[in-house]
């Protein structure tokens, strides 16, 4: 610890060198921006430096919104805590009032970013609604009478159509979203998309029969299919990068508020009503959630990156500023972000790309390999086999009443819901990397060890048509077991695999194919969400407790995929992503060490960039322009 008297004199005397500084004009110092920001001013206290040899450096960062550009103090002591200096007058205190020294101005805190977020997000609440109704509702004995004329039971190949229908429309839906972005803009694709759903829902809701029910899954799907495309390139535009991944996962936490939702509909549903109503009421509350995003979609800002592709500076300056700068366009954090972005448009307007085609050429197609790569391994976790047949499931591990599966699997959608509160609190801390290689583990030893012991406790029992199914009514433990099993299952994938999923593709294309990459990578999910939503009733009744060990198997896989081929990703500016993939020299000029205005959440800066977040005052300081 420094005395008193130096730390006091020294505080002084880099307050007021600061002060000046900002104070400055272009004009009266035309000096300090001299050489593309390599220019320094030192000052340097030989006692000082004495008591402090040894210690680290650590940075923090001060701008001048007259000059546009960076003033880094460095203090040479290492890491530290707040102290009462740094929370009332330092640089980027750690608390959340970011007031930049000596300008007067603070950074906008998130919540408007949270808001308009949190609003696109309820897309995905309506695809975890028909998630989780559709898989009720095919267990329900009236909707089963209604749609088949009096037969007991659905066959395999019935409700595989029902829910692989509305897969093939989400595919589609997802193919031309790519090309609605580009045209439309993201807002106008979420209003199509919610438009589109409210339609297909309604076809279902009045269906008289099984062929206008399988008319009304397709439309509904492509509604669905535009929406989970567009809602994360959307936030993912919105976001300042150190809450980029908390933002997407907004969308994912939407969907498993959904799909619990509609298990607890389900089975009031069942127990309190009669009649057609027992299913028609499920499947019409779909439409509330689309409703309300449709209306509310004409109060949503554009997306900035997509408004300076067409050529509307001006708004997207405006939308930065409500966003990130307390609505001034002047403000240091707006126009730094504002100038990135113009810079990567101007980069690509020379290599872009106008055909799907193009996705697989050149250098843009490592990337768009591992976008579609990680979602068909989201897939191939076999969690939609969980959700779309969870009733099913919880009957072949014991519970034979229908209520008591509906409650079964009420239970999993609580626990989806609790699972994925973790993942937006600190998916960008963990990194992406880490949460899927634990979330891939954790699934797989939780299949292997549901189907191992499925497989060692169970009965297999013999069907009509060739079909069989388990019977673990003579050892409850085991079929206990089995149900915690998949619990912990589920709770693996809703922490990593379901957000990061939605997450990692949105954020590592560059903006020339933004658009068209995660159409592309959205396409894929859906396709294969369709293959599994086909095949898993024929293996459920065709190899029972291998479908487990088959999924578990998968992830296994994937994990080790991750470890070899996925770089990280967090903490990085969507338009820095050109540099994770080797594909950019680093000398263009933005990508200068700055501070983000949301890292303060995380009392650290940029964990490439930063070591510290809090002022102690240092013995010497460099202010580099």
């Amino acid at each position: 610890m420094l005395p008193g008297w130096i730390r006091q004199n020294s505080r002084a005397a880099i307050q007021t060198l600061c002060n000046h500084l900002l104070s400055l004009s272009l004009e009266e110092c035309p000096q300090l921006l001299t050489a593309g920001g390599q220019s320094y001013i030192r000052l340097h206290n030989e006692q000082e430096e004495k008591s402090d040899r040894g210690n680290r450096d650590s940075d923090s960062e001060l701008v001048n919104p007259r000059l546009k550009c960076a003033i880094i103090l460095l203090y040479p002591t290492g890491r530290f805590r707040t102290s009462p200096f740094a929370r009332g007058r330092g640089v980027f205190p750690a608390g959340k009032s970011r007031t930049l020294w000596g300008s007067g101005l603070k950074w906008t805190g998130p919540g408007h970013v949270y808001a308009v977020s949190a609003f696109a997000a309820l897309g995905g609440l309506s695809f975890g609604l028909d998630t989780g109704m559709i898989s009720g509702v095919l267990t329900m004995d009236n909707f089963v009478d209604y749609m088949t004329d009096g037969e007991t039971t659905f066959t395999s190949l019935q409700s595989s159509t029902i829910v692989s229908t509305l897969l093939a429309g989400c595919f589609v839906g997802a193919l031309i979203s790519g090309l609605l972005c580009e045209s439309l803009g993201r807002k106008r694709s979420i209003l199509i998309g919610s438009l589109i759903l409210i339609l297909g829902v309604i076809l279902q809701t009045a269906a008289n029969g099984y062929i206008m029910m399988c008319v009304g899954r397709p439309i509904a799907g492509v509604g669905i299919g535009i929406l989970s495309m567009s809602v994360p390139l959307y936030q993912s535009e919105l976001a300042p990068k150190a809450i980029r991944g908390r933002l997407i996962s907004l969308q994912q936490f939407a969907i498993t508020i959904g799909i619990m939702l509609s298990f607890w509909i389900n089975y009031g549903t069942n127990m309190h009503l009669q009649g057609t109503a027992t299913w028609r009421v499920p499947l019409a509350l779909q439409m509330a959630p689309a409703i309300v995003l449709a209306v509310g979609t004409m109060f949503l800002p554009y997306s900035p990156r997509w408004l300076l592709q067409q050529g509307r500076n001006e708004e997207a300056q405006q939308v930065l500023a409500r966003l990130h700068g307390n609505g001034d366009k002047n403000h240091p954090y707006v126009l730094e972000e504002y100038n990135e972005i113009c810079e990567q448009i101007a980069l690509e307007k020379a290599v872009a790309i106008h055909s799907y085609v193009e996705l697989l050429q050149g250098t843009v197609r490592r990337r768009v390999i591992l976008g579609v790569l990680i979602q068909i391994f989201q897939q191939l976790t076999g969690i939609n086999a969980i959700m779309y047949y969870a009733p099913s499931i919880f009957h072949a591990t014991g519970i034979s009443s229908g209520n008591a599966s509906l409650l079964a699997t009420g239970i999993n959608g609580v626990i989806n819901v609790l699972a994925t509160i973790p993942a937006i609190l600190w998916v960008d801390r963990w990194g992406r990397r880490w949460t899927l290689i634990s979330g891939a583990i954790v699934m797989g030893v939780c299949m292997v060890t549901a189907g191992i012991v499925l497989g060692v406790c169970g009965k297999i029992v013999d069907q009509p048509g060739g079909d069989k199914t388990i019977d673990m009514s003579g050892n409850k433990a085991a079929s206990y077991f089995s149900i915690v099993m998949i619990y912990m299952f589920v709770a693996g994938f809703a922490y990593s695999w379901g957000p990061c999923g939605w997450i990692y593709p949105a954020e590592i294309f560059p903006l020339r194919i933004r658009s068209k990459a995660t159409s592309v990578t959205t396409a894929a999910n859906w396709l294969f969400n369709f293959v599994v939503g086909e095949i898993v009733p024929v293996m459920l009744a065709r190899i029972t407790f291998g479908t487990f060990i088959f999924f578990g198997g998968c992830c296994f896989i994937m994990a080790v995929v991750v470890v070899f081929f996925f770089p990280e990703t967090k903490g990085k500016s969507l338009e820095e992503m050109e540099f994770i993939f080797g594909e950019r020299s680093k000398d263009f000029t933005y990508l200068r060490e700055k501070p983000d205005p949301y890292a303060g959440y995380e009392n650290t800066f940029n964990s490439n960039t930063y070591n510290s977040n809090t002022f102690n005052s240092g013995y010497e300081s460099n202010y580099r322009l």
